[in-house]
């Protein structure tokens, strides 16, 4: 048994991480987690992959009436939740409905990025099906890459950096939960995960990108590690994999600390 150490969610796609104590678990994932998309003008996802590195400095921060905007050397921005203005956007191939932010919002992300961007949230009646080779009729992820929730075992991390030249923080791997007190590579083999009073399914590795060679605190590149060492001892096909997917088979609260639980069959 090993027990939750961390909890982090990103209120918009891409951007800076908020770490909480506790968290509620939801069908698309951790409440509040990646509801929100920053699009091109064409309604293309924008992330940090597109060299666009500022957007590790972009903090978001879920508000009553919908969310607040911040970044360095900026006045702060309070965006209200849309609720007209349907629009489509496309992540990674999937073409889903989202509503749009409005014009200042679009404004001001403009000018942080410096190419053309608007904000979008996706809404409750949207559901973005996972892909079923891994997943069930019914099982849906928000704008996350892939699955509702990305999970990291401090062992594994630890076992890494052991590796590297210099560590890296847990951060670069943008994890949703961070648990401890299993073996490093144990997740590699597990099918089912219990955290608190929720039972996950845990279908897959998380392969990684370019993203994992951002500094997450600063918005700098720094070479091509870790994501070097993880090709080196961590190929799976053709990623280098580091963390492991959960699809929630229920809701219900979590807590840093809360007993965490595996099963491999």
């Amino acid at each position: 048994m090993g027990v939750v150490a961390g909890i982090f969610i990103y209120p918009v796609k891409s951007t800076h991480r908020v770490e909480l104590t506790e968290c509620q678990v939801e069908r698309r994932g951790l409440k509040g987690d990646r509801r929100w998309m920053i699009v091109d003008g064409e309604g293309q996802f924008r992330t940090q992959r597109d060299e666009m590195t500022q957007l590790a400095l972009l903090q978001a921060t879920v508000t009553a009436s919908g969310l607040r905007l911040a970044a360095p050397d900026r006045p702060s921005l309070d965006v209200a939740t849309p609720s007209g203005n349907s629009v489509e956007v496309t992540i990674w191939g999937d073409s889903v409905m989202a509503t749009d932010a409005g014009d200042e919002a679009a404004r001001w992300l403009t000018d942080y990025i410096g190419v053309e961007s608007r904000l979008v949230r996706m809404p409750e009646t949207t559901d973005r099906p996972v892909n079923l080779e891994f997943g069930r009729e019914g099982d849906v992820v928000s704008f996350g890459d892939a699955f509702p929730i990305l999970l990291a075992n401090q062992a594994s991390l630890d076992d890494l950096n052991a590796r590297l030249d210099g560590p890296v923080p847990v951060t670069r791997f943008r994890a949703n939960i961070m648990v401890d007190g299993f073996p490093a590579l144990a997740e590699d083999a597990w099918t089912r995960v219990q955290i608190g009073p929720v039972s996950f399914r845990s279908p897959k590795m998380c392969g990684r990108c370019i993203v994992t060679t951002i500094d997450q605190d600063t918005g700098q590149r720094n070479g091509t590690e870790p994501l070097t060492t993880l090709t080196s001892y961590r190929l799976q096909g053709q990623a280098a994999v580091f963390g492991k997917y959960l699809v929630p088979d229920g809701e219900g609260p979590i807590r840093v600390g809360d007993p965490v639980t595996v099963s491999t069959s």
